[in-house]
């Protein structure tokens, strides 16, 4: 993880290096993006044990551009840590905006909503859930030409409410994933 922030903090540096010499890219209409990066998760509920485990993140955003300071449209996450026989998967679904702070500026205001899955499995058995989530964050686009963008990320998620499935039956209500992340994604207007 240290490597991922690292890497960041490098790109936001070469960025301001560069940043004059590059025509601003267009603001409004269709755009779409899509990232990598590395995340941790916490389950938490009344049976889990309080563990963090770390993972790849995976980040698709697709919408439109109302104004030129705000983007608005559809967000999937994707989330995956195999470790062994034993494999953990937490994906999301939902609405998303993108606020940028000031006219011009490259720094943006990330948020969504909507809905997320849980998956513990093991073998045979399977540990479920599902939970309404909130996500927060800031990025920082990198214009590479007019029309693409390079914006490392980083965010935190919380989802919440959750009911616990093992094999289908309920084990406890009020379950929930706490996701921390840092990513890279590319930006296409």
């Amino acid at each position: 993880m240290r490597r991922y922030v690292l890497l960041v903090a490098a790109l936001l540096f070469l960025a301001q290096v560069v940043q004059a010499q590059q025509p601003r890219p267009p603001r409004g209409g269709f755009w779409y993006g899509f990232g990598l990066g590395a995340g941790a998760i916490r389950i938490s509920c009344d049976l889990c044990l309080p563990d963090t485990h770390a993972g790849a993140v995976a980040t698709l955003r697709i919408g439109g551009s109302p104004s030129r300071r705000l983007r608005v449209g559809l967000e999937a996450t994707g989330w995956g840590e195999p470790s062994g026989e034993l494999r953990r998967r937490e994906a999301t679904l939902g609405l998303a905006a993108q606020w940028r702070l000031a006219p011009g500026s490259r720094w943006l205001l990330l948020g969504s909503t909507g809905a997320a899955w849980l998956r513990i499995s093991e073998a045979d058995d399977a540990l479920t859930a599902t939970a309404p989530f909130v996500h927060l964050g800031v990025s920082h686009e990198i214009p590479l030409a007019p029309a693409y963008a390079i914006a490392p990320t980083l965010g935190v998620s919380r989802s919440f409410g959750g009911v616990l499935r093992l094999d289908g039956s309920e084990v406890t209500r009020g379950a929930g994933v706490t996701r921390a992340q840092v990513g890279l994604n590319l930006l296409l207007y």
